[in-house]
């Protein structure tokens, strides 16, 4: 299975999401795209905690490693997945905003 990948701006407005992220979660691009936090991928649950950590991120305080997330499926399902970052520069240099690839957990398990 391809990565899902989404870019966001330095406001956290979601600039960019490919089609395996669509899939994962169960939503067109045109409903994502353009969309500000809380995200309708995010459990209402857990959407404090998921902006905490996007506010962290967009001051520049990102975790290498990545981390641990629970997403929403379209559906209601919901299911852990790895968001990995890194810093998008534009042509001149100027940092940009992020960029994000999501592994789902639950392909890997079943790996």
């Amino acid at each position: 299975m391809p990565f899902a990948v989404t870019a966001i701006d330095l406001a956290g407005r979601m600039l960019f999401v490919n089609a395996a992220f669509c899939q994962l979660v169960g939503r067109d691009e045109a409903e994502l795209v353009g969309r500000l936090p809380p995200y309708p991928h995010w459990p209402p649950e857990e959407s404090t905690i998921l902006q905490q950590r996007l506010s962290r991120l967009l001051q520049g305080d990102f975790e290498p490693d990545g981390f641990v997330a629970s997403f929403c499926h379209r559906d209601g399902g919901r299911f852990q997945v790895r968001v990995r970052v890194q810093p998008i520069d534009d042509k001149s240099g100027q940092f940009t905003g992020w960029l994000a690839t999501i592994d789902d957990l639950r392909s890997l398990a079943e790996a």
